[in-house]
Formats: structure tokens, C-alpha cells, sequence
């Protein structure tokens, strides 16, 4: 069976598209992508699939993407030219397409081509746009509409041939919206364990080791935006130096709202119990996460974050950090099954700051980390997570391909 995998970013750069993409393979798929180029990245093999890559300027196509489902609706019309040409010379058997605003293009590919489609939700995008910026600001905010986005996922989502979301809670909402739940499968973003691993050479460099050396660290790893609550524990951690004053904030990663991020440590004066890493590579993660004692997600509490959950909860897990998580509901019910840490009220610093010392005095008797290891271990693990999305192919086999069934 051909499975043609779209993909509107750098395949690089989603881990979540690149673990499907090998699991697939593996499971003895004939797999192609095609995605953007936004470097100088050869089209290549990627563990046995064919990459496709479209060169383009990432400035342009976020401008294109922010504009998609608005009156200036080009970007359906974009990547329409690019599937049907890919569709002819791959010949896929099924699409794979990744994300909402990716919907309107595939179905106008399903109907001329009569292939089923399978569209991979990463988020709750509908609720997502309140919170990102491009949505928020001139001249975003007097041309995106949440309510034509709702409308649209309303309309486009009963007409895929199957759908895939993260976790159990983004199923239960597209239920509540009328989809069949056999048609919805659960991929989640589970961790790679063979994968994500700290290797004998460490990639920090020394003078960074330098600033954490004899520090209690707490670790954020991910995303800067304005929906990842990054402001709570920067606001929680005056209160937090009173009792703790070896305590410093590891912030690594990079998004829209650092600056407003920086600007609250310097108005704080807290300049040296806060660190700013910057963006790093996916493989250097384990790295940083290895040197911190308790690791964070702060989100704030939204429809978004409700319905989605990230890698990075099952990375710190793995590497049997202790980890304290706002009250999203996902999140919250998985560090309450695992007992690897605790949660607390997504927009409340005091809490935060409860919370925090609860782990600082109770860490030498309950064992977070190692609990969190044991969870990963026997369960929130892509080795075991992936079979959901085999099962959903070879299912797909049977309905649309059965000559390719034994």
C-alpha cells in the first residue's frame, strides 16, 4: 500500500510526522513526503521513505497560512497544484495529511483523485488561534474568525475518511461534534525511548555548566507563546528564592513572546535566577533536561490545551525528572495516574509556588522521577503508541485495498 504523507512545514523540524513516517516503513509501507524546504535540505530518503521537498520561504508561506480560510484564501489553491502533481507521479493509495488548515486542499484532492484521506490533528487549531499572535494583532485580528474556522471544521471533518488526534480528550471533543469514534484513532506524542537518550559527550557547553553548577534547576523545555504560561513560574520565582535561593530557571527554546518574557525578568530583577538558552536541536534535549531537578509545563488552561498534549511531558518523564504541570486536563490526569509530580491551578503563581516547595521537601520520600521513568517505561512509550496507527492503516487496507491483504 502507497501512502502520499503532506506535510505544510520542514520535515525536519516535526518529530511527531517523522516517528509516523518510520513507523509506517517499518511496518512495510510504501511511504513518500511531501513537505517544505526551508533551508538548503537535499530531497532524500528518510529511513526507507522518499522526501519530497518544496523549497519556499517560510516568511511567505506563515504569511499564506495566517491568510488561509479568510477572504484572501490562496493557500488551499497553493498546495492544491502541488498534491495533484505529486498524487500523479506517486500514485498514493491514501493521503495523509497533517492539520486542519490543511483540510480545505485535501478534500478538493479527494474528490478529483477519489482517494481516502486521513487528517492527523496535532491540536485543537480552532481554539488555538485565539492565543497566537499573527490571529491576535492588526491586521489579523479584523480578518481571521474563529467562527468561520469552527464553521469550516464542522463542515470539512465528516467528510475524511478517518482522523487522528493526540490524546483521548481531543477525541472525546470531536464526538461531542457528531464524528463516528471508529473512525477517530488516538496517536499520542509519546517519547522515542531508544531515541531520546544522553550520550557520554555532553553538548553544553562549559560555560553554561559553569551557571547550573551547584544550582536546584527548574526546567522548561518547548515553545515560547502566549497560551504556554511561561509568565507563572517567572512570576513565581521571587517567592521561590526566598526559601530557595540556589533556585534558577532554565528556559530553553524560542517563540514569539520572548521578548515580553525577558522584559518581566529584567521589571522583576531577576536576571540571575533566570536563563534564557535559546532555540536548540531535538537531539540535544535529553542534555538539558538531565541537568534540571524538577521540569515544567506551565500551560495556561484553555479548549486549546485541554485537548492536546506534549512530547516534552514523556521526555521529562523518561528521564526520570520530576515534573509539575498546570490543571489541563490531560496533563493533570496523567501526573495524577503516574504520580510523577504534581499539578496546580494554571493561572495561579501562589500555587505554583506551593506546589513547587510540596516537591522540595517531599522529593527524597516519593520517588516523582522514578515513577514517571516506570510509567514511560511499560506504557506512554511510541513503541507501544504507534500500533494504533498500523491498525488504523491496516484497516484502511481492508476497506479501500483488499487485494493487498494475505
Amino acid at each position: 500500500m502507497k501512502i502520499g504523507v503532506i506535510l505544510d512545514n520542514d520535515f525536519d523540524r516535526d518529530m511527531r510526522v517523522k516517528n509516523e513516517v518510520e513507523s509506517l516503513v517499518n511496518a512495510g509501507y510504501d511511504v513518500e513526503v511531501l513537505c517544505f524546504n526551508f533551508g538548503n535540505t537535499p530531497s532524500t530518503d528518510y529511513k526507507g521513505a522518499r522526501l519530497r521537498r518544496i523549497k519556499a520561504s517560510k516568511i511567505l508561506i506563515d504569511k499564506l497560512k495566517a491568510l488561509n480560510n479568510t477572504l484572501i484564501n490562496l493557500y488551499p489553491h497553493y498546495w492544491y497544484t502541488y498534491i495533484h502533481s505529486f498524487v500523479k507521479e506517486f500514485q498514493p493509495d491514501v493521503l495523509h495529511v497533517h492539520d486542519l488548515w490543511m483540510a480545505k486542499a485535501a478534500l478538493c484532492i479527494k474528490k478529483k483523485h477519489r482517494l481516502p484521506v486521513v487528517l492527523d490533528l496535532h491540536e485543537n487549531y480552532v481554539e488555538a488561534i485565539r492565543y497566537y499572535r499573527f490571529a491576535k494583532r492588526f491586521p489579523g485580528r479584523l480578518i481571521i474568525s474563529q467562527k468561520r474556522w469552527r464553521n469550516s471544521e464542522r463542515k470539512w471533518l465528516p467528510k475524511m475518511d478517518r482522523i487522528i488526534v493526540v490524546i483521548d480528550e481531543a477525541k472525546e471533543r470531536l464526538v461531542s461534534m457528531g464524528i463516528p469514534p471508529q473512525r477517530i484513532s488516538v496517536v499520542p506524542n509519546y517519547v522515542k525511548i531508544d531515541e531520546f537518550v544522553v550520550d557520554n559527550t555532553s553538548v553544553i557547553a562549559p560555560a553554561l555548566q559553569k551557571k547550573l553548577k551547584g544550582r536546584f534547576v527548574l526546567c522548561y523545555v518547548g515553545a515560547f507563546d502566549a497560551h504556554r504560561g511561561l509568565e507563572i513560574p517567572i512570576m513565581a520565582m521571587p517567592k521561590i528564592l526566598e526559601s530557595i535561593p540556589n533556585a534558577l530557571l532554565l528556559l530553553v527554546g524560542w517563540g514569539k513572546n520572548i521578548n515580553e518574557l525577558k522584559i518581566l525578568v529584567e521589571r522583576l530583577n531577576i536576571n540571575d535566577a533566570v536563563l534564557f538558552v535559546g532555540y536548540i536541536p531535538n537531539n540535544e534535549v535529553p542534555h538539558y533536561i538531565n541537568v534540571s531537578h524538577v521540569c515544567l509545563i506551565p500551560h495556561y488552561k484553555t479548549p486549546h490545551t485541554d485537548a492536546t498534549i506534549p512530547h516534552k511531558l514523556f521526555q521529562y518523564m523518561w528521564m526520570k525528572k520530576a515534573v509539575i504541570v498546570s490543571n489541563c486536563a490531560p496533563l493533570e490526569r496523567i501526573i495524577r495516574e503516574t504520580n510523577a509530580g504534581l499539578s496546580y491551578v494554571h493561572d495561579d503563581v501562589n500555587h505554583f509556588v506551593s506546589t513547587l516547595f510540596k516537591i522540595y521537601k517531599t522529593q527524597d520520600k516519593i520517588n516523582y522521577g522514578e515513577n514517571g521513568y516506570r510509567a514511560v517505561l511499560e506504557k506512554y512509550n511510541w513503541k507501544l503508541a504507534q500500533y494504533e496507527l498500523i491498525n488504523l492503516y491496516k484497516e484502511l487496507e481492508k476497506k479501500y485495498n483488499p487485494k493487498f491483504i494475505t
